[in-house]
């Protein structure tokens, strides 16, 4: 795999991310091809409105140039290329293919974790996307 080709793969997860966060925070299924979390009914609102803030600030678009634009020394020194790739993205595609009982979930969320933590570094910048998916783990019925 060619280190764009890599960049590609980077692309497509971020994207995934984000329509992912989209459809737990707007409260339906988007099309998202990844379990929609369920926020409490009391905080429902304010992660939705947190959500629409980032999105003004950091969209998409942004993010996607960033991670087209990242070195490939910095993909390297991440591990966000190769065959180290393709394992971590095979991890998060295997987990939701087990389907949505609230372990998989957790691990799930764990795997996208441990991915994003190295894109983020990678780009130095989108903290805010991974303390939103964080949020989400923490605000589910029965965990507030």
């Amino acid at each position: 795999m060619s280190i764009a080709a890599d960049r590609d793969h980077l692309e497509t997860f971020i994207t995934k991310v984000y329509d992912w966060l989209e459809a737990c925070y707007a409260g339906f299924d988007n099309g998202s091809q990844w379990p929609v979390f369920q926020i409490h009914p009391d905080l429902r609102r304010f992660g939705a409105e947190a959500w629409e803030e980032f999105k003004s600030d950091l969209g998409l678009p942004e993010i996607l140039r960033l991670v087209h634009g990242v070195s490939e020394h910095e993909l390297k020194a991440h591990g966000l290329y190769g065959n180290q790739l393709r394992y971590k993205l095979s991890v998060i595609e295997h987990l939701v293919s087990l389907g949505s009982a609230s372990d998989i979930v957790l691990k799930f969320i764990d795997a996208i974790d441990v991915l994003l933590d190295s894109v983020i570094s990678a780009l130095g910048r989108g903290a805010a996307l991974k303390e939103l998916k964080d949020m989400l783990r923490v605000s589910a019925p029965g965990t507030t």
